[in-house]
């Protein structure tokens, strides 16, 4: 067969066929080089706030250091969960008593373990006059009892016949101790 030389309008659709598949291949490619930088540009922010939140802890090191050296010659232990537990209820029984607010339906809630501390806690129902009620309510959290409310449901009582205003309160108190082994 004999080869014919290519007439000037078949070159130059020739070199629109070219340049479409250079211009599509370009796109293709950019597409990938975009989806790709886009993902990249998400983790460089991520590790750039994790950087400054990492920076955030060193700098407050020697803050968090002197807590840590207070916490370990300051927690109390305890042998025995359980006992730990009764003594917390003793605890607020006798505050209430002293304050003649009256605790009723104590729930002891199960002990907690973690990596860094022991916790028991007591829940139970208050009854009493309002201002004797807050009052005695302000003393129970202490960091140096190690001693936290964890939740709390204050209602003043409505319906009271009492000269003073009586308040209702459902509450939990937890005490913290050092991670060691006990019951």
């Amino acid at each position: 067969m004999a080869e014919r030389a290519l007439s000037t309008r078949e070159k130059n659709l020739l070199w629109l066929c070219f340049g479409v598949l250079i211009l599509m291949a370009s796109a293709v490619l950019g597409n990938l080089f975009l989806a790709k930088r886009k993902v990249l540009m998400e983790r460089l922010v991520s590790l750039q706030q994790q950087k400054e939140a990492n920076e955030q802890w060193l700098n407050d090191r020697e803050y968090w250091d002197k807590h840590r050296d207070w916490l370990s010659k300051n927690m109390p232990t305890t042998e025995s969960l359980s006992r730990s537990q009764a003594k917390l209820l003793d605890d607020l029984q006798t505050g209430a008593d002293e304050r003649m607010i009256r605790l009723e339906n104590p729930e002891l809630v199960p002990a907690v373990t973690k990596e860094d501390y022991r916790e028991v806690a007591v829940s139970m129902r208050l009854y009493g006059e309002q201002t004797a009620l807050l009052q005695w309510l302000t003393t129970l959290q202490s960091p140096d009892k190690f001693q936290v409310i964890k939740a709390m449901d204050f209602e003043i009582d409505t319906r009271s016949k009492e000269p003073k205003p009586q308040g209702r309160c459902n509450l939990t108190v937890a005490r913290w101790f050092k991670a060691e082994v006990g019951t």
